[in-house]
């Protein structure tokens, strides 16, 4: 039966007599109708208009069952023009265009071309940095997730990215600077294969992925397997170093040979996912992360102002970690607007390090230092989240998280250590969202207890974590938006171990079991402008740390020993200036950013000031199948504690050609230099150094891209699941910066 058909009594010359429609079992009738001639038509939306001829209807017709014809029309592609950028009081959400969409590989690829001003992404390492120097967390429909997932997502199925410049109270223990939540459509193939290749011509560089999805009723199957290498053949590090001891100053310059460098990185997930009645939901994964860096060499030439003879050091790191992890989730939905969602995460850290050292002149050995950590990491991670909307203008959510953790590291060289360290950090908060006429809001309130022990040393520490976000739209087009977080940092396990190593012949580094968690005070005000092709946005940020962990250096007779220490105080200051043109309509696209930081780092012994003016600009260029991208940023240095840090100056172009699910690419990295250059600077009274490594393999790098994929089969929902949790840190102290 059709229900609701529009069923007109018609006259010959198509006068209207009388209308009705048809009821739920397809039935209808009309009542005392004149002795004439009729005509009856039939309408209803995605069927054909039907006519029925009645001559000479003298007394009651019963027309029996009456057939009509479906209406099938395949309709051309409906563009629906609207802002890409939407200002909501707690995160931005953007949408990506047809043309990002249809040049785009996968995920990863996608998110790079959208052009998000606050973050810079490095698409041939397959990074994701803060302009601010922070972290960055990545999630999938709420879930925390990586680079390999990112990059496992076709381009067509991304709905949106939901970006947290200011992360609330939902965040409050993630301690990163932004998160990029990427919210996919309801709709997923029932089968997927998708393999990316991005590989160098002459040099050892590649980032290789391939995925599969089978879908079987409410099962879903997916495995992904991700390998990035390096195999370079010239990185060299340079280095001038001022020691400042009272009775005997002395320069040392290093000069670096060129010495081998690579690794590998695999990544494999196994997942099972169940849908049941779009009610429970239910998701199992198995991981494994292994890395081994084969080649970590350095060969340099060693001149010392206070002495004749020219020396030479040679150091050599290794490092090899396997971490499987077993993530378990389920989400009950207790009604359309509430739901309560429970993830459990076991993992198994399991960490060989050792960093190999000598120096010695043409006639004798001078030090000799052979440091090993063997380390293992345990960790059970569970977290509970329940969410609740009330009205499309008011929405809660409240949740609690824990983390139970015990590490064993076996120190064996300049200083034989066994550690065993347990900790937990536990995590309650509810957060408000809402809104009320043109003025948007979000409130939280967390606590945070961290627990730790290592023999002697034990301590609690609590913490409140408020927050305040607030957006007000004073024009469609224009928006500001202002946030306030009080955060908690806490020190690292391999900051906490009490064990010293030698680095070099002057240098010890050193592990403070003393140290404390400190609070982060960040205000964040933006401005934004969105019309049309054009969009505008400034960005004024300030975080102030209060007793923050930053390095200090002390003199032990003729040696320097690098400790950690809560210092007084930090403080980080700044903006940025955005614009984003659509040169060519639905072709060109141009992003600029400039902006600076301002850092000062008060020590127990020092007092640093230092600025940071920065730009960048990418450009995205699309007709028909072709493509053309570039990238150019100018070095992002930083602050902390005595030590500038000295950021790349990242360059790439290339140009692609998309055939229905293959895209080839050939593009260079570095094409305007002839390597990849980066390193430190340090401010310390005692010790002034600055330090730089090169890799020449990178200059003028030609790489090619693959990228194949297709989908099969019937189309079936799936779920991706709102929590993920995982423990990185192994609790081991690397030597060096």
């Amino acid at each position: 039966p059709v229900e609701y058909a529009n069923i007109l009594l018609l006259r010959n010359d198509s006068s209207l007599v009388k209308g009705t429609h048809s009821d739920l079992d397809g039935q209808f009738t009309f009542l005392s109708v004149t002795p004439d001639n009729y005509l009856i038509k039939i309408t209803c939306l995605g069927y054909l208009d039907t006519y029925i001829n009645l001559p000479t209807v003298t007394q009651n017709i019963d027309l029996g069952t009456l057939t009509i014809s479906d209406n099938t029309q395949v309709l051309h592609e409906i563009v629906v023009t609207a802002n890409r950028v939407i200002e909501k009081n707690n995160k931005q959400i953007l949408f990506p265009d047809a043309m990002q969409i249809k040049t785009s590989t996968q995920g990863f690829d996608l998110l790079n071309k959208m052009q998000i001003p606050d973050i810079v992404i490095n698409g041939a390492n397959r990074t994701i940095s803060a302009l601010d120097g922070g972290g960055v967390q990545i999630r999938i429909n709420g879930v925390k997730a990586d680079v390999n997932d990112l990059s496992a997502i076709r381009p067509e199925n991304i709905l949106r990215i939901d970006f947290y410049n200011m992360p609330g109270a939902r965040y409050g223990n993630e301690n990163v600077s932004a998160v990029i939540d990427v919210i996919l459509k309801e709709k997923s193939t029932g089968g997927y294969v998708m393999t990316d290749l991005m590989n160098a011509f002459l040099v050892g560089f590649g980032n290789d992925q391939i995925v599969a999805k089978i879908n079987n009723k409410d099962s879903e199957f997916g495995f992904n397997y991700a390998l990035s290498y390096r195999d370079y053949k010239s990185r060299w590090h340079d280095s001038d170093d001022v020691f400042n001891f009272p009775n005997n100053p002395f320069e040392r310059k290093t000069q670096g040979a060129k010495m081998p460098f690579g690794y590998q990185l695999h990544d494999l997930n196994l997942s099972y996912n169940l849908v049941s009645k779009d009610k429970l939901f239910i998701n199992i994964v198995l991981k494994n992360q292994i890395l081994s860096n084969h080649h970590s060499k350095l060969d340099n030439l060693i001149y010392y102002s206070n002495r004749q003879e020219t020396t030479r050091s040679q150091s050599q790191e290794k490092r090899k970690s396997n971490t499987p992890v077993v993530d378990a989730y389920l989400k009950y939905k207790l009604s359309d607007k509430q739901s309560i969602a429970l993830n459990l995460v076991g993992t198994y850290i399991n960490t060989n390090y050792s960093r190999i050292y000598s120096e010695s002149d043409e006639a004798t050995p001078l030090i000799s230092l052979d440091n090993t950590t063997d380390g293992k990491k345990y960790s059970l991670i569970s977290e509970l989240i329940y969410e609740k909307i009330f009205t499309d203008n008011l929405s809660l959510n409240a949740g609690a998280k824990h983390l139970q953790g015990y590490t064993k590291n076996t120190y064996v060289g300049s200083s034989n250590a066994l550690l065993e360290m347990n900790n937990t950090n536990s995590y309650a908060y509810t957060e408000v969202n809402g809104t009320y006429r043109n003025l948007g809001y979000s409130a939280g309130i967390g606590v945070t207890r961290i627990w730790f022990k290592e023999k002697k040393h034990d301590y609690t520490y609590y913490s409140l974590r408020p927050s305040i976000q607030l957006t007000y739209k004073f024009h469609k087009y224009f928006t500001s938006r202002y946030a306030f977080i009080r955060s908690i940092e806490t020190p690292s396990l391999g900051e906490l171990s009490d064990v010293r190593q030698a680095i070099d012949a002057f240098l010890y580094t050193e592990g403070n079991p003393s140290l404390q968690p400190y609070n982060i005070f960040s205000n964040l005000l933006t401005f934004n402008y969105k019309r049309d092709r054009i969009g505008v946005s400034l960005t004024l940020r300030h975080r102030y740390y209060d007793k923050p962990i930053m390095e200090s250096i002390y003199r032990e007779g003729n040696k320097l020993v690098n400790v950690s220490e809560n210092q007084p105080k930090f403080q980080q200051s700044g903006g940025l200036l955005n614009l984003q043109i659509e040169a060519i309509k639905n072709i060109w696209r141009l992003n600029l950013t400039g902006g600076l930081n301002h850092y000062q780092s008060n020590g127990n012994n020092y007092l640093h000031r230092y600025t940071n003016y920065w730009g960048s600009v990418s450009s995205n260029f699309a007709y028909k199948n072709f493509d053309l991208n570039l990238a150019v940023y100018s070095r992002r240095n930083s602050l902390w504690g005595e030590y500038i840090n000295i950021g790349e100056d990242y360059q790439t172009v290339d140009v692609g050609y998309k055939y229905k699910d293959v895209k080839l690419g050939i593009g260079m990295l570095y094409p305007f230099k002839t390597d990849w250059s980066g390193g430190y600077e340090n401010l310390s009274s005692l010790m002034r150094e600055k330090s730089m490594t090169h890799i020449t393999d990178n200059g003028h790098m030609l790489y090619f891209k693959f990228s194949w994929n297709f989908s099969y089969g019937k189309k079936g929902k799936s779920f991706t699941k709102n929590l993920n949790n995982e423990d990185s840190d192994n609790g081991i102290k690397s030597l060096g910066k």
